[in-house]
């Protein structure tokens, strides 16, 4: 594929079975820097499923997909190790308290 200036439309691989208004939305995602809006995407569909009462299989699998987006959003910005080890631990304390209310957290992990 021939590159393409970025003040031109990029033809996408994904956009062509998509409708106009498909393809409007595509075209307004490729805007988006970092990963800040898919990671308050995953904590919302957490806290969705925490109402409905899902299986335990989906929220490790939402739990598991919002800690490998912390990840990422550490690899690609990377401050410190510690600042991914405590925004994991929070995100993974604040599931646990949602499965299992009060439960005691050591201060000093």
């Amino acid at each position: 594929m021939t590159p393409v200036p970025d003040d031109e439309p990029r033809p996408s691989f994904y956009a062509a079975p998509l409708t106009e208004e498909e393809r409007a939305v595509l075209e307004e995602a490729r805007k988006i820097q970092g990963i800040d809006e898919e990671i308050a995407m995953l904590r919302f569909t957490l806290r969705r499923h925490f109402a409905s009462r899902p299986r335990p299989g989906a929220l490790a699998k939402d739990a598991a997909a919002l800690a490998n987006a912390l990840a990422v959003r550490h690899r690609l910005n990377p401050k410190s190790t510690h600042d991914l080890a405590e925004h994991v631990t929070q995100a993974l304390q604040d599931l646990a308290e949602q499965i299992i209310p009060n439960l005691p957290f050591p201060d000093d992990l």
